[in-house]
């Protein structure tokens, strides 16, 4: 009688962890339509520095995910530098570099004006950046100036 017990505690846990979302492998590409929308994301403050922890809101409410990316300008074009994951879900802001292979995101899903607190990369390059959402339906953007190191 002992096998068939460990059989269905087996196949319970097999099932079990099946059913559960894994979490997402990254790094998504820029989103060509993310779009600059002021009414509908919003940075303070709008000049910070690497490590600092800042807020995004959504005066419209809106539903996103708990990634972000934070994009530098060059010339014409925006460059993916790093990946922020907001506490909108209950943990800590945390910043991961683009090339982090091992950094897995849980697809969470937000809804509301936020805040959703996220934290500056230490980068050293001073410039005009911006974040957006990285998980969202609809991507949208809101511009911030990083001050140097």
């Amino acid at each position: 009688m002992a096998v068939p017990r460990t059989c269905a505690l087996v196949t319970t846990l097999v099932l079990s962890a099946a059913c559960m979302p894994a979490p997402q492998p990254i790094p998504w590409p820029i989103d060509p339509d993310a779009v600059d929308d002021p009414a509908r994301m919003v940075i303070d403050p709008r000049t910070a520095s690497p490590g600092e922890v800042i807020e995004i809101r959504f005066p419209a409410g809106g539903d996103r995910g708990i990634l972000f990316a934070l994009d530098e300008r060059e010339d014409a074009t925006w460059e993916r530098r790093a990946y922020l994951l907001s506490d909108a879900n209950g943990g800590n802001p945390a910043a991961y570099d683009i090339d982090d292979d091992d950094m897995m995101v849980e697809m969470v899903g937000i809804s509301g004006p936020g805040p959703d607190r996220v934290i500056l990369p230490d980068i050293s390059a001073a410039g005009d950046y911006r974040i957006c959402t990285a998980s969202a339906v609809e991507n949208v953007c809101a511009r911030i100036k990083i001050e140097g190191r």
